[in-house]
């Protein structure tokens, strides 16, 4: 009998916990997000129908509030200030007034990137490290967001993003470092980073030459002494810039450079250039043994004998 009477009581007791019911965010809502600045963002989730669902931020005295429908769901669009950190987003209830407090928020520049990108972070869970998670039920919650390719993005935070020491030793013996980042870079969309497809090398160079053209009228610049470096990728690149455009680049160092995509390894090359049956146009036209006559400025080409990809019929 008390048996029965503690398992009633539950009963009663977890019935009266769900009629409260609550507010609920999607997972990809959380501690750490990165919202895009100047914008009007979409906020959604889930609470009792019919109850009325309150945002306050931290970057704005505006109270928003919105009513959920008989399914329990709500959505509304809050406006984000310009770049800043630190900030914070509470979500409240008529039923909790508690709520949700997110905290950490980063507001700023993100780039819906796609494909092989480090800003992307998949909804599923890893078949291994379980930790890399970007939802605990990613199927419902890309289902009731209603956006089919929505993702996650970690956004990195951090001083002089990505120099390498070589770089600032060079700057401070007096060497003007210049970085572009050229189509086929990461991080800038589908169409940005697509361009290469099958012609690695053609649309890249022509955004090196565009920085080029930059530097050549600032006032500090010497246009006749721009030298160019680059590793693996990089390396095919230098001497592709040191071929192509000659009388543009006086020195070049390039390290372990693939100098026909038809040597390298398949995974990489297959990828972007197809295969060479396939596609015996563009293995042509980007083969640097076609271009080695133009050379006329001084090139060094670093080769590493353990080097498994960039091997040395490259060199």
């Amino acid at each position: 009998m008390k048996k029965r009477l503690f398992i009633v009581l539950s009963l009663i007791l977890l019935s009266s916990i769900l009629a409260q019911g609550g507010v609920k965010l999607p997972s990809i809502i959380s501690e750490n997000m990165v919202l895009q600045q100047n914008a009007s963002i979409k906020l959604w989730g889930w609470a009792s129908p019919g109850e009325e669902v309150t945002i306050t931020s931290s970057w704005s005295n505006e109270i928003v509030t919105v009513v959920t429908g008989e399914d329990g769901k709500w959505s509304i669009y809050i406006q984000t200030p310009e770049c800043r950190r630190n900030q914070s987003l509470r979500i409240t209830s008529s039923s909790d007034q508690q709520g949700i407090t997110i905290g950490n928020i980063l507001i700023g520049e993100v780039w819906l990137a796609s494909g092989q990108s480090n800003m992307e972070f998949e909804m599923r869970p890893h078949p291994v490290d379980k930790w890399m998670t970007g939802a605990s039920d990613w199927e419902k919650e890309v289902a009731d967001a209603n956006y089919p390719d929505i993702h996650l993005f970690k956004v990195e935070e951090a001083w002089n993003y990505l120099m390498r020491p070589w770089e600032r030793y060079m700057a401070q013996r007096g060497y003007l470092i210049f970085v572009v980042d050229n189509r086929g870079s990461e991080a800038r969309g589908m169409d940005f980073e697509s361009c290469t497809h099958r012609q690695l090398g053609e649309c890249e160079m022509a955004d090196q030459v565009r920085g080029v053209e930059f530097l050549k009228t600032l006032p500090y610049v010497d246009a006749d002494r721009i030298g160019v470096h680059g590793w693996s990728f990089g390396g095919f690149m230098t001497t592709n810039l040191m071929c192509s455009y000659p009388d543009l680049f006086k020195v070049g160092v390039a390290g372990g450079p693939v100098i026909d995509w038809k040597f390298y390894e398949v995974m990489y090359g297959e990828r972007y250039m197809d295969t060479p049956d396939e596609n015996p146009e563009g293995y042509e036209r980007t083969s640097l043994l076609n271009k080695a006559k133009n050379l006329k400025g001084r090139l060094q080409i670093i080769v590493g004998l353990n080097d498994p990809t960039c091997v040395l019929q490259h060199s």
